[in-house]
């Protein structure tokens, strides 16, 4: 139990420092999205979401609230949308299970300006997916290379796909260490096909997300780019500084020969000189005598 405790503590500092500590969706609750999905009794309880109905509820730590979505045919066309999020910037994550209760899609909550976010989309057009940046892990692990070159890393494409037509079931599940939260669900539609701005919308993320993609394929080259020019950049660092050790120590060597060749030049005359002054001292003494 304390060891339990400890974990949560340290796993919490941790998530407050910005380093992402990987949890596991607890058995208990896979086997509760099992039975649900199968139709087998079970004590978990789940809520039916409604078109653009939001529900609010609170998430245990290290637990899950279950939704039902009744998928339409008339929706298939268009697809849509579950979005899920956090004002205490809680994290979590949106689980989305396959028919036999199996997992089929993990989201795990990003940070927003004011919230924390995760959303599942459902629709039939290529889109990609983006998780969070985190810097400190790049820190810890290269400090050489500039972070702009990790901006996209997890930038991902996903394929199209649609639901289709039966009940579904997802769940919120808690990755709060200490401490429940509250979460705010809704599933949204698209009506790309009735309302023009959507239509727009839609083919403005689009080309967006494209132009990210192929904005990553060309940081990657670059990376290499770069990474040949630091090394290269180092190299002549290190080139100048032993030539500037080099040309110092020559200037030195070059200083010091000229000294040893002046006084090499000077010792004839300062030898004659030290007899002159002798010579002179003694007929000083003389005159006294």
């Amino acid at each position: 139990m304390i060891f339990n405790i400890s974990g949560r503590v340290f796993g919490a500092l941790f998530s407050k420092l910005g380093v992402p500590i990987p949890t596991q969706i607890g058995p208990k609750v896979l086997s509760q999205a099992r039975s649900l999905c199968e139709g087998t009794p079970t004590d978990a309880k789940y809520s039916v979401l409604e078109e653009g109905i939001p529900y609010d509820g609170s998430v245990g730590k290290q637990e899950a609230n279950f939704f039902k979505i009744r998928m339409r045919s008339e929706w298939e066309e268009n697809g849509l949308m579950i979005i899920c999020r956090s004002f205490q910037m809680s994290k979590f994550k949106l689980v989305f299970f396959d028919k036999e209760g199996g997992v089929r899609i993990i989201q795990e909550s990003n940070k927003r300006k004011s919230c924390t976010m995760a959303e599942i989309f459902f629709v039939p057009f290529n889109r990609a997916n983006l998780s969070d940046f985190v810097p400190v892990k790049f820190y810890m692990e290269d400090k050489e290379t500039p972070l702009t070159f990790h901006l996209l890393d997890t930038l991902e494409t996903v394929g199209a796909h649609t639901l289709e037509q039966r009940d579904h079931f997802l769940c919120v599940y808690g990755d709060n260490w200490i401490k429940d939260f509250i979460s705010s669900i809704c599933f949204a539609l698209y009506y790309k096909s009735v309302h023009g701005a959507m239509l727009e919308t839609v083919d403005d993320l689009t080309t967006t997300e494209k132009e990210l993609m192929k904005k990553k394929e060309e940081m990657s080259k670059f990376q290499v780019e770069y990474t040949e020019a630091i090394k290269k950049y180092k190299e002549v660092v290190q080139k100048l500084k032993s030539e500037t050790k080099e040309i110092n120590a020559l200037l030195k060597k070059r200083e010091d020969i000229y000294e040893a060749l002046e006084k090499e030049s000077m010792t004839p005359f300062m030898a004659s000189k030290l007899d002159l002054q002798a010579h002179s001292a003694k007929g000083l003494f003389s005159s006294w005598f």
